[in-house]
C-alpha cells in the first residue's frame, strides 16, 4: 500500500524546496569554493531542519506557551544575526 501525502504536507515540501533552492543559490553566488559550497550547504541544511523540528513541537502546544516560545526564538535568530554582523 502506497501512502499518499497531504495536500498541507506537499505544501509543506514545496516551501522547504523553495527555502533551501533559494539558498543554494545565493551560496552559489557568493562562493565558487566547493569545499566552501558544502560546509555552506550543510549548515542551512540543518538550520531548515532544526526549525521545521521546532516548529513541530511547537504546534501541537496552546497559543500562550507557542508565542513565549516564538519570541525566545525570535530573540536567538537576532543574536545570531547580530554576531555574524560583527564577525571581522
Amino acid at each position: 500500500m502506497v501512502s499518499k501525502k497531504s495536500p498541507h504536507s506537499k505544501e509543506k515540501d514545496n516551501q522547504e524546496e523553495l527555502k533551501l533552492d533559494d539558498a543554494l543559490t545565493l551560496i552559489d553566488k557568493v562562493t565558487k569554493n566547493a569545499e566552501e559550497k558544502i560546509l555552506l550547504e550543510d549548515s542551512i541544511k540543518n538550520i531548515i531542519k532544526g526549525t521545521d523540528n521546532f516548529l513541530g513541537y511547537i504546534k501541537k502546544m496552546d497559543l500562550e506557551k507557542r508565542k513565549e516560545l516564538l519570541v525566545m526564538y525570535n530573540k536567538v535568530l537576532d543574536g545570531t544575526k547580530q554576531k555574524a554582523l560583527l564577525l571581522d
